[in-house]
């Protein structure tokens, strides 16, 4: 018997305290009697192990009357004992089976019955891939309809909603000439939303849209068309405050001026 079953936490639990010498000959021990199929005497044992050194016997002793049990001058591990009754009853049996030239077969009218049973089900599943593969080729054969080169539209927004957001960047990129080019689509949706659910109109949304632009606090803080929408209520009212109005006029004013006065070498 060449291979067994070693069970790590069964071993640890029983022989977890023993020193390394001690678990070197009691795996020797173990080896030795699977692929014997015997159980050794003491010399044996001292044998088997090739202990020569006093420590190394002394160590096949320990082990030989604390896992083991003495019976008829040799000494049987219970656990060992059951595994190689077990593969020797096997081996029996492979050997009988093999005499009678191996596994029994199965009756040819058996499986003949099974095959007549079976048959109503492959001819309908072929008659169906027939069908399907038919249907297959017909499509494939069908001419595809016209169509232009321009994606369909996944938003409902409207024209003059992609042209808001297309101002909304042109004055972003004015004062931030890095800025990462966004999803205009996506931005042009938003513009939709605050129309159509928030009440919003074109109108009100440019001239709150021109403050926060002209508005040191919310510049950098607005520079998307959702931070538009979210901030809209704030930003529609402090627009409305004529001193914040004069603030975003200067800014706006100064923003220009900087823009235009390409001249000015003093930078």
């Amino acid at each position: 018997m060449h291979y067994y079953r070693r069970n790590i936490g069964d071993y640890y639990k029983k022989a977890g305290r023993l020193s390394i010498l001690q678990h070197g000959i009691y795996t020797l021990l173990m080896d030795a009697c699977y692929d014997r199929e015997c159980f050794p005497s003491m010399e044996e044992a001292i044998d088997w192990t090739w202990a020569n050194t006093p420590e190394e016997i002394q160590a096949v002793e320990f082990i030989l009357k604390k896992f083991f049990s003495l019976d008829n001058g040799v000494y049987v591990q219970e656990k060992i004992k059951e595994e190689l009754n077990n593969y020797a009853n096997q081996k029996t049996k492979n050997s009988a089976n093999g005499k009678r030239g191996g596994r029994p077969k199965k009756a040819v009218k058996e499986l003949d019955d099974k095959t007549k049973e079976t048959q109503p089900l492959l001819e309908k599943t072929e008659l169906v891939l027939e069908e399907t593969q038919s249907l297959n080729l017909k499509s494939e054969q069908k001419p595809k309809p016209i169509t232009n080169n321009h994606k369909p539209r996944t938003n409902k927004y409207t024209d003059d909603d992609y042209s808001f957001v297309q101002m909304m960047l042109r004055d972003i990129v004015t004062q931030q000439p890095d800025f990462k080019p966004p999803n205009l689509e996506s931005w042009a949706n938003t513009i939709r939303l605050m129309r159509e659910c928030d009440n919003r109109n074109h109108t009100d949304m440019k001239r709150v849209w021109r403050f926060a632009r002209g508005d040191l606090f919310w510049q950098p803080r607005v520079l998307a068309a959702n931070k538009f929408r979210k901030h809209f209520d704030q930003l529609n009212a402090q627009s409305k405050i004529p001193e914040a109005q004069n603030l975003a006029q200067n800014r706006r004013q100064e923003v220009t001026t900087a823009v235009l006065d390409i001249g000015n070498t003093d930078w």
